[in-house]
């Protein structure tokens, strides 16, 4: 059947903003299926002053707009300010969504989850403690933090993983959760590009049979709409847009760690530098037709592309 309109939940709404910002590649981890070039750290991190003057002329440029401010790089929370940087973004109403690995202790998060929104938790099982984490989202809860949970599903651990999985809904019934088979970025192994040589069984399982709720919307010429998850989406291949228009309405802006802005991660978009917002940002905001064989990275899934 024919989609023609994708989108994740929220991101069809004119009225709302999602600015991700990718700070730096210092992390606490160095997952075998991560790239180095994620965790080295050998990026600096930028003035705090830079960051709140470039979120506060993206929230003035678009001041009919609700501002949501999505912060990743690395490992978040070791950013020397990022307790300071969470706090002035609450002040000063903006909305925040921060992904974390939630490997701080749980003294830190008990005293920085008050200034959070929404935290996406990515668990890694080759570091991570499942106690852990399972007191972590009590501590968000308890203090307004809205938490989501990504699971890292490596080969050797899957089904001990989906014990975890369903541990943390019974703990925990109102969070979502999702269990995500990793990608191959280097493209060093011909596994239809996971980085696992995945059994059938193992993607059946959490394609077909998951009971994470989807998030990315696919709309068909029937008028019939199905609520997606990633997983789903990348196998059984709907993750083909050549010929859409993507971004007719702008939800999402990019900046990665380099300092170079833009409306999606994708390579079709124009950049600038963060220093040339003040003159330059209007050149970014057409549309493109999507030119791409596949849609791969989860940021450019995000955004509306339409059919035309």
């Amino acid at each position: 059947m024919q989609i023609i309109r994708f989108y994740e939940i929220g991101q069809d709404n004119p009225t709302h903003i999602t600015v991700q910002w990718n700070l730096g590649n210092v992390c606490n981890y160095s997952c075998s299926y991560c790239p180095s070039y994620l965790h080295s750290g050998n990026l600096r991190w930028p003035d705090l002053e830079l960051i709140l003057d470039i979120i506060f002329k993206i929230k003035s440029k678009f001041s009919n707009k609700t501002i949501t401010v999505e912060l990743l790089g690395g490992e978040i929370t070791l950013y020397k300010e990022f307790f300071s940087l969470m706090k002035t973004l609450k002040e000063e109403s903006v909305g925040t969504n921060i992904l974390s690995n939630g490997s701080r202790s749980l003294r830190f998060w008990t005293e920085v989850s008050p200034y959070l929104d929404n935290i996406g938790l990515s668990f890694h099982p080759e570091y991570a403690s499942e106690q852990h984490f399972i007191d972590l989202i009590k501590i968000l809860l308890e203090n307004g933090a809205r938490p989501y949970i990504k699971i890292a599903m490596i080969k050797n651990q899957f089904w001990q993983l989906v014990e975890f999985d369903k541990k943390l809904r019974e703990l925990y019934p109102m969070i979502r959760t999702e269990m995500v088979l990793l990608l191959d970025k280097q493209s060093k192994f011909n596994y239809n590009g996971y980085y696992y040589d995945y059994s059938r069984d193992e993607i059946d399982f959490l394609t077909s049979n998951e009971t994470a709720s989807g998030h990315l919307v696919a709309e068909f010429i029937n008028d019939d709409k199905q609520l997606l998850t990633l997983n789903q989406v990348r196998d059984q291949n709907l993750n083909l847009f050549k010929g859409f228009e993507c971004g007719s309405k702008l939800s999402f802006i990019s900046i990665d760690h380099k300092g170079n802005l833009s409306t999606s991660l994708c390579r079709q978009r124009p950049r600038i530098s963060i220093y040339k917002i003040d003159s330059d940002l209007d050149s970014l905001l057409n549309p493109v037709i999507c030119e791409l064989d596949k849609c791969i990275n989860h940021s450019d899934l995000r955004i509306l592309k339409e059919r035309i």
